[in-house]
């Protein structure tokens, strides 16, 4: 199941800028959710067996996620058929208390947009969610299932003329970082690319639950990356989540740099359009 969503169209609220988004974030913060992962919409009372559990998954994630280092945390609370699983991811920059209380405030959205909802996903910027009253953890040892995933796209567009050599370049970006990602250990990565036409540069990250080997992420990655000319043509950023990988890119820096960013072509001084001397 794949939903789109305009970067700016659908919203909520505008939350404020993370430090660790060095506040070159874009002026509205995508939101996008999913009441029920199949076609017919489950539900839970509210003083069942599994809304208690589920309300313990709900205490308990964001915290382990926020002291793992990881910024990530699954897991199950009761047995079935009242249990209660889940899995909760932040952006790599955005760990500690920060990522606890995004996932927390995920948790109250997925309450509010979906109530009763047994099988909820939500995604934001800096962190995303998943709960089920169905097991969708087992397969993780082969990678996990992907779905529900969700598309977002930046409104403004590359002129048509450097549209095709935009579009390349995007993808070679977001293929070496996700390169780089299987390869991390946290699975996040983040790299740059200057495009000397358009007198701007481009920003992405690739990433993935840390549970998956190497080779899971990298397959993850690649099948997100397939989409991106189908969805993103011509867009000067956009981004493709999943409940186990993401890539997202954009003209502006959205995340924390680092001193292994991926570098694949020299940045541009976007203030006088060329290449910034050494």
């Amino acid at each position: 199941m794949l939903v789109l969503f305009l970067l700016l169209g659908i919203t909520t609220s505008t939350p404020s800028p993370a430090a660790a988004d060095g506040g070159a974030v874009p002026v509205v913060n995508p939101f996008s959710y999913f009441c029920n992962s199949t076609a017919v919409r489950r539900t839970y009372l509210p003083n069942s067996t599994f809304a208690a559990n589920l309300a313990s998954l709900a205490a308990a994630l964001p915290m382990n996620a926020s002291i793992s280092g990881g910024g990530f945390s699954a897991g199950v609370f009761g047995s079935p058929p009242d249990a209660a699983y889940g899995l909760v991811l932040c952006r790599g920059d955005y760990g500690g208390p920060a990522c606890a209380s995004c996932l927390e405030s995920r948790f109250r959205d997925a309450d509010s947009f979906c109530p009763y909802s047994s099988d909820v996903t939500v995604y934001h910027d800096q962190c995303q969610l998943r709960f089920s009253d169905r097991d969708f953890l087992a397969g993780a040892g082969a990678g996990g299932s992907n779905l529900p995933e969700s598309v977002a796209w930046n409104m403004n567009n590359v002129s048509g003329r450097n549209a095709a050599a935009f579009d390349d370049l995007v993808v070679r970006l977001v293929g070496a970082v996700a390169d780089a990602a299987g390869n991390a250990k946290g699975r996040y990565a983040t790299g740059q690319a200057g495009f000397a036409r358009e007198r701007t540069n481009v920003y992405a990250l690739a990433q993935c639950t840390p549970d998956l080997t190497p080779a899971q992420c990298r397959a993850c990655l690649a099948g997100l990356i397939a989409q991106v000319p189908t969805w993103l043509k011509g867009r000067v950023g956009g981004r493709i989540l999943g409940v186990r990988c993401d890539v997202r890119y954009e003209n502006d820096l959205f995340f924390a740099r680092t001193s292994d960013m991926v570098t694949l072509t020299p940045l541009v001084d976007t203030s006088k359009g060329q290449s910034p001397s050494s």
